[in-house]
């Protein structure tokens, strides 16, 4: 969604022709709240199930380690090599601080054409921030607890959102959106639903929710039209996108004869969700080397860009799958809980 939403710019030159489909993926920026919620309910999900276990946290950190760190640091080198030079404040990639830099209205940048390699990297930030706090919270916290505890992490995030808005702060876009604890809210709902599918009481009530949970969503993308507005989306906006994908969710893993559930089956979809991690990392790289690539003279060098990009970085991600990511991932799998 994400890729798509950078490579489909609302324009001539986008790789759909089509203005009502570009339209539909003028709402692809929405992936990454998408992200959140999955990785909220996948990382709670094998906390919860493992947290009795002695090697709780090093398995899990292990496992993480080899899972991100490999890729997100041959994107540093990569993009500092594509600059030819260390940008001023670059210690805060190797230490994901960029979105909070970014947050706060001093965005470490790197001077070469088009955007920015690192970019994507401000979400990457903030999951490693969760990966910090979301063991130790597992580990102290009973399950009523715990939902106690989401709780309040969502309802702090939203009232930090609305409260940068209402006080004028210049930066409050960038605080609502890059901040880690302004976006915390999804995460931790995505923590919410994996404990509530372990819980046999709500587990039953979201069995019998099929209607609702698809009027709910319904309702959701209903009220998109109406937060296109940057200060509603970054407040109010932020919550109907997770309200919306937390009703997807809720959809595949507890209906699976649902619409939504067959979709996210999908060859296709199994195939690119594999696969995900280095198509989003790297997605800008290969703009930026595309745009190397086609001449500057071309009519259609904005079109040609963005297609040589769009099937180099699945071309990319096939490669980096095959050969570097599923190789540590059964690393990672050999240490057991």
């Amino acid at each position: 969604m994400v890729v798509l939403f950078h490579y489909s710019r609302f324009d001539d030159l986008s790789i759909f022709p089509n203005k009502a489909v570009q339209l539909l993926f003028s709402r692809g920026f929405s992936g990454v709240d998408l992200f959140f919620i999955l990785s909220g309910f996948l990382i709670g999900g094998i906390l919860l199930d493992n947290k009795i276990d002695r090697r709780f946290a090093h398995v899990f950190y292990y496992r993480r380690f080899l899972r991100i760190f490999p890729l997100y640091y041959a994107l540093l080198v990569v993009a500092w090599f594509a600059a030819g030079r260390l940008p001023d404040g670059w210690w805060v990639y190797p230490l994901y601080l960029q979105n909070l830099t970014t947050a706060f209205g001093y965005p470490v940048t790197l001077d070469y054409p088009s955007s920015n390699m690192l970019f994507p990297t401000w979400s990457l930030a903030i999951e490693e921030h969760f990966y910090l706090l979301l063991p130790a919270l597992i580990a102290m916290l009973s399950r009523r607890q715990l939902a106690r505890a989401i709780a309040a992490f969502v309802l702090f995030a939203m009232v930090l959102r609305v409260s940068a808005f209402l006080t004028g702060w210049i930066q409050a876009e960038n605080f609502a959106y890059f901040f880690t604890l302004c976006r915390v809210d999804e995460l931790m709902l995505g923590v919410a639903a994996a404990l509530a599918v372990r819980t046999p009481f709500v587990s039953s009530i979201l069995d019998k929710s099929k209607t609702r949970l698809y009027i709910v969503l319904i309702l959701c993308v209903a009220l998109l039209p109406l937060i296109g507005n940057r200060g509603i989306n970054l407040t109010v906006g932020l919550t109907v996108y997770a309200v919306l994908y937390l009703c997807v969710l809720f959809l595949a893993v507890c209906h699976p004869g649902s619409m939504v559930a067959r979709i996210t089956k999908l060859r296709i979809l199994r195939w690119l969700g594999r696969r995900a991690y280095s198509i989003y990392l790297f997605h800008p790289t290969m703009l930026v080397l595309a745009k190397w690539l086609v001449p500057a003279t071309s009519v259609s060098a904005t079109y040609a860009d963005r297609m040589i990009a769009l099937w180099a970085v699945l071309l990319l991600a096939w490669f980096l799958w095959a050969f570097v990511e599923a190789p540590l991932i059964a690393l990672g799998h050999r240490t057991k809980y």
